[in-house]
């Protein structure tokens, strides 16, 4: 009888065997399937605040191209344009101030053109004017530059008293001499 059961227990080794040589690439399989699951599943976890972002800008795109294109058509009104050479726009420039200044009855004394800047993407060209004239023609002059195209930008004003006159009712007007730097900015 002890080798019956001797055969049986070896069996029994046998089939144990046997059974875990079965198991075990399965086991490990599953193993590596959960450990990679897990791996994959925590990237994915850590990557969706950044995906609903990238999301978010994809929704924007757009809007912000509408924006865009609407910035750019207020700028064509603002600045000149870049196939205008540096020459081209201060000449506009002046023309353009002469003329105001004539239908505000001013005096043009002297004008002086200044380098132009890079500023960003833009260039800046500036000039100073030396002005006379009374006051009320002044500020109409100023005015008047208020709504020129391309934009006129006052970067600087002095303003003297030609001849005092304490009473603002007074005949004549208060006479005074401006000097007014003035710019424009090119696109390039």
């Amino acid at each position: 009888m002890t080798r019956r059961s001797i055969t049986l227990t070896d069996q029994t080794w046998v089939a144990l065997i046997l059974v875990a040589a079965l198991l075990l690439p399965w086991m490990w399989l599953v193993g590596t399937a959960w450990a990679k699951w897990s791996q994959y599943h925590d990237l994915i976890q850590r990557d969706l605040p950044r995906l609903a972002r990238l999301q978010g800008q994809v929704d924007m795109e757009a809007p912000l191209r509408q924006q865009l294109q609407q910035v750019r058509d207020h700028l064509a009104g603002q600045t000149y344009p870049a196939q205008l050479s540096g020459t081209q726009v201060l000449g506009d420039l002046q023309a353009r101030v002469r003329g105001q200044i004539q239908a505000a009855g001013l005096e043009l004394q002297g004008t002086d053109q200044h380098s132009p800047r890079m500023e960003g993407t833009f260039e800046r060209f500036s000039i100073t004017l030396s002005i006379g004239g009374t006051l009320p023609q002044v500020i109409g002059f100023l005015q008047a530059l208020d709504g020129e195209s391309p934009a006129i930008f006052v970067e600087q004003v002095q303003l003297q008293p030609a001849i005092l006159v304490s009473d603002p009712e007074a005949t004549p007007p208060q006479r005074v001499n401006m000097t007014l730097r003035l710019a424009v900015m090119r696109q390039t």
